[in-house]
């Protein structure tokens, strides 16, 4: 089975300019959502030293896959996931605080993914790096299963550097999207691709070329998704909904 998406960037995500506490995401539901199929749900947060503690309270039923908050300079990323039921909600709310410090902007992702594994649906366990630079790269993560779709994923707390072209994208990769909350230096970039991985084995590091015209802080993500057992299917990213927020 080839893995599709329907893009939605430039075309079908909503700003949404808040300044109290918590703040909201909703997410109009994907169009692609159907009864057995996975909704995941991805947000970076802008991150500053005086932002080191987030809390979340996420759309009902969504599973944290991971929460990378650490106390540092560098976005915060977190993906959820829920299997959809056969009766859905029109959108869907994830809404966060600052347990401590200040509110920082947020920018996030919602997309659709068919075929995948329930029991175990993230095949490989995420995998960060942060550094300070125009090209970030995602880490290399090991084992991914034979037809398992690797994401790469990488934000940036200065989103006005963005070079938003689809050549930017690591070798080998589809681009999903890249985004910018909004065109200053308090608000987050977010970068995403995938690719299926062909046989099983060692999922490479992906590098974004030229994606800043400058060095801002910058954290790289790998993970993977596990397509479902006894079956040849892979999973297929089949819409996307994305949501930006600032101050």
């Amino acid at each position: 089975m080839a893995i599709t998406i329907n893009t939605v960037e430039g075309t079908d995500f909503v700003v949404v300019n808040e300044t109290g506490a918590p703040r909201d995401l909703v997410f109009t539901k994907p169009t692609a959502v159907a009864s057995g199929k996975d909704i995941c749900c991805l947000i970076a947060i802008d991150a500053s030293t005086t932002d080191a503690t987030v809390t979340w309270t996420p759309a009902s039923d969504f599973a944290q896959l991971f929460d990378l908050t650490e106390a540092d300079a560098n976005p915060k990323i977190a993906l959820w996931r829920k299997r959809a039921g056969g009766s859905e909600p029109s959108s869907y709310t994830f809404s966060y605080a600052a347990a401590t410090g200040t509110l920082q902007n947020a920018i996030g992702v919602m997309w659709v993914a068919d075929g995948a594994d329930d029991a175990t649906f993230e095949d490989v366990a995420e995998s960060y790096s942060d550094q300070s630079t125009g090209s970030p790269t995602c880490p290399s993560i090991t084992t991914a299963t034979d037809g398992a779709v690797a994401f790469a994923v990488t934000a940036a707390n200065t989103g006005q550097f963005l070079n938003a072209t689809d050549s930017i994208y690591p070798t080998g990769y589809t681009g999903m999207m890249s985004r910018v909350a909004s065109v200053s230096s308090s608000s987050p970039a977010l970068s995403i691709a995938f690719k299926t991985q062909a046989t099983a084995g060692v999922v490479g590091a992906a590098q974004y070329s030229s994606l800043y015209s400058a060095t801002p802080g910058c954290r790289s993500v790998s993970f993977a998704i596990r397509p479902a057992a006894g079956t040849s299917a892979i999973p297929r990213i089949m819409a996307q909904r994305l949501m930006q927020m600032n101050n």
